[in-house]
């Protein structure tokens, strides 16, 4: 008698992470809760495909797995930073694909991701390798999928302009990535 190994799904979320913020971490918990995502790893792009100038990398990183710490099933890679395209996603699923073999890999993507999925580069191979799990996005009309509930309103952008501003932006950022933002003079 053989006894089956149970297959890992891994929900990957990336994006620039710039700052990370607890609309990301909602969208790791409703993708946890949905029992279709055993574990999620953040993959903060090394670079941005849109021209964004982003803080460095390390930072990126750093204020993410100050996001994730002591949660359970969550992960930080910085597999972005040995790949020979950095921000292609086929790239990077294929590398995730030949590193961990006995896991199934799934995109975790707002449903924005749906409208736009002509402009990513082979999509099509992208989403069979690992099958997109579409997340709600504010303002965008339904998708012919099945969705995960939308996080909290909060965007990386509208939290960067806040920081610039002054304003406190403590419900939307946990305490110790604001901790790091502001020793290391983020955002200005």
């Amino acid at each position: 008698m053989t006894i089956e190994t149970p297959v890992t799904t891994i929900g990957v979320l990336g994006g620039t992470f710039d700052p990370p913020h607890l609309g990301h971490l909602g969208v790791a918990h409703s993708a946890l809760a949905s029992e279709l995502i055993d574990q999620v790893w953040f993959v903060p792009v090394l670079a941005h495909r849109l021209d964004k100038t982003p803080v460095s990398f390390d930072d990126r990183v750093a204020m993410s797995e100050l996001l994730i710490a002591g949660r359970v099933n969550l992960r930080v890679l910085t597999i972005e930073r040995e790949l020979t395209h950095p921000g292609r996603t086929l790239e990077l699923v294929n590398v995730l694909q030949e590193r961990y073999p006995r896991y199934t890999f799934r995109l975790l993507v707002g449903t924005d991701i749906y409208f736009e999925r002509e402009k990513w580069h082979l999509w099509d191979d992208i989403a069979a390798l690992a099958p997109p799990v579409y997340v709600e996005r504010q303002g965008v009309g339904p998708i012919p999928h099945p969705t995960l509930p939308a996080p909290p309103p909060w965007s990386s952008s509208g939290i960067r302009r806040a920081l610039a501003r002054g304003e406190d932006v403590s419900q939307a950022v946990p305490s110790a990535v604001l901790s790091y933002i502001h020793e290391h003079e983020l955002y200005r």
